[in-house]
């Protein structure tokens, strides 16, 4: 008999069979991985986001600690950098929970509103001071904003009537783009882009920020040195990169070792900085106008021209309200603060060319920086020649500082004259701010008066020229004659036929008469 024997064989996977298994979950992969990842990937933006909004809890809480203890800065920035936290205001540190930020920079400015722009390896956050929202993106894609204006200027300060404009190419036009300093594209002083603004009757007026400056070369020389600035904060002595300047400058041969505040941002209290017509005014003394290719408005003495500057305050055509502003003449240092800007790397840095026109045209330039008199307007102050008229070397800047009429200031040498009475009365009564008084030297002489005021400073006379006598001894060539017996006031600029010695270091005696036609003058606002 036979026996039967079954023996039971494992059986494999076929090939076949194994590579449906691998297609399948293959397939199952395809579908689930993706979502795993955009989970993973959800959750730790979400964690990140988190993590930003945490750091911004902790600044405001660092914020109120510092406003306790009287640390408030303009600005207090915290910056990262590969995990690393530092600050501007000592001591001061973010205290927050979770993985240290590898790198950006936190800002929280003088209102308690927060700005950031933080990253890691994965992701970055961007928050503007003006918005609540976070914006998230991945690292690669991240934008870190910056501001518009890098130069730490003051944002200009607009009063009622007052309308933001930008040159759009071919004409001036209104921005409502102002307030976030991230996309605002008003001004950027870093690029010599000064900030303009239009008042309801059509008059242009231009922004000069508080700032501390330096004549670093030169001073005191008849060669044009050079001249450092450093934006202030807000009504400080606070420079943008945090070092304080002086209240004073000091010098050491033909140096300013120093930065000095300028004193025209003290008027009557500190300020954060001042409007300034763009052109000499026009129109009459009851109704003046500041704009382009019309006739200055002259035949007026010194008294009238103050008179008529501080009564603007009060005519509504300009759309604010007398409590709104303080308008005036300007006065030596405010001048000097326009010239001292336009000579720094945040203007033109060069020669401010010649208004040459005969007819008084407001905004002209001559051919080149010290051109002969035109009959007209010979390059309109838009062209690209008119442009070199301006105190920024482009249209954003302030024009017939050199040449044009002479401008009388509010600014005099006290000997006791009778023209000063005469044609000045109210700038003699007038409060201390809206005026500034020289003093007289050993003998009424315009150079003993010259040198008895070597201390004064910021005006653009003594730092920046090398006499007073009456000679092309100024930057530039400019003339320079320092008031003095029948001629104790000043004016500045020079005339449209002074070719080379007319500029923004000019400075000249006069008696304060109307004389004709050839004295002009600047109306200037400070907001109340």
């Amino acid at each position: 008999d036979y026996i039967m024997v079954t023996l039971n064989k494992k059986r494999g996977f076929t090939l076949v069979e194994l590579l449906a298994v691998i297609a399948i979950l293959g397939m199952i992969a395809v579908i689930v991985i993706p979502s795993v990842t955009k989970t993973i990937k959800r959750a730790e933006r979400e964690t990140f986001e988190s993590h930003i909004r945490g750091i911004i809890r902790a600044t405001t809480y660092e914020f109120k600690n510092l406003e306790m203890i009287g640390e408030i800065l303009p600005e207090t920035i915290y910056t990262f950098e590969n995990g690393t936290e530092t600050s501007n205001v000592a001591g001061s540190k973010l205290e927050y929970d979770g993985d240290a930020i590898q790198n950006g920079v936190v800002k929280i400015n003088s209102d308690g509103k927060v700005s950031l722009a933080l990253y890691n390896d994965d992701w970055c956050a961007t928050k503007k001071y003006t918005s609540n929202n976070i914006e998230i993106t991945d690292t690669q894609s991240c934008n870190i904003p910056e501001f518009a204006d890098n130069s730490g200027a003051n944002k200009p300060e607009l009063v009622q009537g007052m309308t933001p404009i930008i040159w759009n190419g071919t004409d001036w036009v209104e921005t409502t783009n102002v307030e976030d300093p991230y996309e605002q594209d008003w001004y950027d002083y870093s690029t010599k882009k000064w900030a303009n603004a239009k008042t309801q009757d059509g008059s242009f007026w231009v922004w000069i920020p508080r700032y501390g400056y330096q004549i670093a070369t030169n001073y005191h020389t008849s060669t044009a040195g050079t001249v450092n600035i450093k934006f202030l904060k807000l009504k400080t002595n606070m420079a943008s990169d945090y070092t304080t300047v002086a209240t004073t400058p000091t010098y050491s041969g033909i140096s300013q070792t120093n930065y000095a505040l300028h004193p025209a941002f003290n008027f009557g209290g500190e300020i954060l900085g001042f409007w300034v017509a763009k052109f000499e005014p026009s129109g009459t003394a009851n109704d003046i106008n500041v704009v382009p290719n019309v006739e200055s408005l002259r035949r007026m003495t010194i008294g009238e021209q103050f008179d008529a500057a501080l009564a603007m305050k009060n005519n509504s055509k300009y759309g604010w309200t007398s409590s709104q502003v303080d308008t005036h003449m300007m006065k030596n240092d405010e001048w000097g603060a326009v010239a001292y800007l336009s000579k720094s790397v945040y203007g033109a840095n060069e020669e401010i060319w010649i208004n040459n026109s005969n007819t008084f045209t407001t905004g002209c330039a001559g051919s080149s920086v010290s051109a002969s008199t035109y009959s007209g307007c010979q390059n309109k102050y838009h062209t690209e020649t008119g442009q070199k008229a301006s105190t920024t070397h482009n249209i954003y800047g302030i024009y017939d500082m050199s040449g044009g009429a002479y401008e009388y200031t509010s600014a005099y040498v006290s000997n006791g004259h009778s023209n000063l009475t005469a044609y000045g009365q109210s700038i003699i009564n007038a409060n201390d701010k809206y005026k500034n008084v020289y003093s007289i030297g050993t003998t009424d002489t315009a150079q003993n008066n010259y040198g008895a005021n070597a201390n004064i400073f910021g005006d653009a006379v003594y730092e920046t020229s090398a006499l007073g006598a009456g000679s092309s001894t100024s930057w530039y060539g400019d003339y320079a004659s320092m008031p003095f017996s029948a001629s104790p006031w000043f004016h500045r600029g020079g005339h449209y036929y002074n070719t080379s010695t007319t500029g923004v270091f000019n400075f000249v005696s006069e008696n304060g008469v109307a004389n004709g036609h050839l004295f002009s003058f600047r109306p200037v606002i400070v907001a109340s």
